[in-house]
């Protein structure tokens, strides 16, 4: 399943009757297919990375949110309350993907759950209404019309949520392929937890390095049987190279890892299993706490046929614009703006013209994409600090 298009009304503040539009927009090339697109049916092609790229609260997060809610009603059939989601009543949702020769459009309308006060609790879904699931055959279809024309109605036999339906649908014929998602912003102790619970997922050989490319001096990092020890915390064998291992709690290893390693060591972890089960990967600032050469090699592997052979997407947003140029394709990545409440996002291949041997990030530089910050507030944001400071001093002398 691959998730063509989404349109929605109500979410959060993307405005209504948003769009985005993840089918490639340009001239497929035969080398293209050897790396940033492969092709799910006869001429229908789909990105291995997409990256949107923008100004601090340009709205990168909110899309990203927007995408992994799609998929994840798509593959599982709910999507969890967050009041922070709907900017009315509420959310009005238009999803078109491909899954199995065909071409579906599912259509629905998130409602707030039955819930005293707007709490944040994963167990609070939003309740789906006024569903509708239309299809039409795939048969090498142009990109001209290949989201017209979708009306052949669906109605499952036994009655139940055609969210449900098509979830259960798509797992027996293609498996279950969850999207992950990893936002910029998540605790330490969280990230940390979810990593060494979820450690097996990879070999202890790839683990390993895993954790060297991040931090060479580790040796070990892994729990402990826990009913050899009468402490109720989960105790882990930590060890250093060079020096004599400890058995310590998850509170030393927060203190002694640093931010970048104990996020990297779980992203890392989250691009194997994304390339090994074939689903999609979405980051939200990827560059936070890591190395560009970092960067570039997990955009690189997804980007790769001879290793991303179960087609997984990559979907990101970052602020660190050099990353854009790892990608050739204009089509894959987007600039996101906000022009007072209404966010929009600008597909660089669609809404900007420039030579393709100029790299994108000297054009993102050079302010061609209108995402320099407004330079006549930052003039007065400088002369107030200035003119507060000789204030202050004033006042000491």
């Amino acid at each position: 399943m691959k998730i063509l298009s989404i349109e929605v009304s109500g979410f959060r503040m993307l405005g209504d009757d948003f769009k985005i539009n993840l089918v490639p927009r340009a001239k497929v090339m035969e080398r293209d297919l050897e790396g940033e697109i492969f092709e799910i049916d006869n001429r229908l092609y789909y990105f291995s990375s997409i990256c949107f790229v923008g100004n601090n609260s340009s709205g990168k997060t909110t899309l990203l949110n927007l995408i992994y809610k799609a998929e994840k009603l798509i593959e599982s059939g709910e999507i969890v309350y967050f009041p922070e989601d709907f900017d009315g009543d509420q959310i009005h949702l238009k999803i078109y993907f491909y899954f199995n020769k065909k071409i579906y459009k599912y259509m629905c309308s998130l409602n707030r759950p039955n819930i005293s006060i707007n709490v944040v609790d994963d167990r609070n879904l939003c309740v789906i209404s006024n569903e509708k699931l239309f299809c039409k055959n795939y048969a090498g279809t142009t990109k001209m019309n290949l989201l017209n024309n979708i009306d052949t109605e669906i109605f499952p036999k036994n009655k139940e949520n055609l969210s449900m339906y098509l979830s259960k649908a798509i797992a027996e014929k293609d498996g279950s392929k969850i999207p992950i998602f990893f936002p910029a912003s998540r605790p330490n102790y969280e990230l940390l937890s979810t990593f060494l619970s979820v450690r097996n997922e990879i070999s202890p050989e790839l683990l390993g390095y895993l954790i060297n490319i991040l931090d060479d001096s580790i040796e070990i990092i892994e729990p402990l049987d826990a009913n050899k020890y009468s402490n109720d915390d989960i105790l882990y064998k930590f060890k250093r190279r060079g020096r004599n291992a400890k058995i310590v709690s998850i509170d030393y290893l927060l203190k002694v890892l640093s931010s970048g390693t104990i996020k990297g060591m779980l992203l890392y972890l989250y691009v194997y299993v994304a390339l090994d089960k074939g689903c999609t990967l979405i980051v939200d600032e990827i560059e936070r706490s890591f190395h560009k050469a970092l960067v570039d090699n997990i955009i690189l592997l997804f980007n790769n046929s001879k290793i991303n052979i179960h087609h997984a997407t990559l979907i990101f947003s970052t602020h660190y614009v050099e990353i854009i140029d790892t990608i050739g394709r204009r089509d894959s990545t987007f600039v996101m703006h906000k022009n007072r409440s209404h966010i929009s996002a600008d597909n660089t291949y669609e809404r900007y013209k420039f030579r393709n041997e100029i790299s994108k990030s000297r054009r993102y530089n050079s302010n061609a994409f209108d995402t320099f910050p407004n330079y006549e507030l930052l003039m007065k944001i400088r002369n107030t600090i200035k003119d507060e400071i000789s204030k202050t001093r004033e006042k000491v002398l």
